[in-house]
């Protein structure tokens, strides 16, 4: 998944599992725990009717966007 087609698509919704979000934000796994347990990243949620858990698409576009406006 591509960083930019994620911003851009502000209509997507949906869940990113960690790989994707990994790829994503061109970080891994163990940052992707850290910024969650500091707060600089959204709470994953559990997907329902299973024991997955992903992040909301239209979290992570917000925390893209409010990252580059910092940068």
């Amino acid at each position: 998944m591509n960083k930019e087609i994620l911003v851009l698509s502000d209509g997507i919704s949906g869940f990113l599992r960690a790989k994707d979000l990994t790829n994503v934000l061109g970080v891994s796994r163990s940052t992707l725990w850290r910024l969650e347990r500091t707060g600089v990243l959204p709470q994953r949620v559990a997907i329902t009717g299973s024991r997955a858990v992903g992040w909301r698409v239209s979290e992570i576009n917000d925390f893209i966007k409010s990252r580059e406006s910092v940068q």
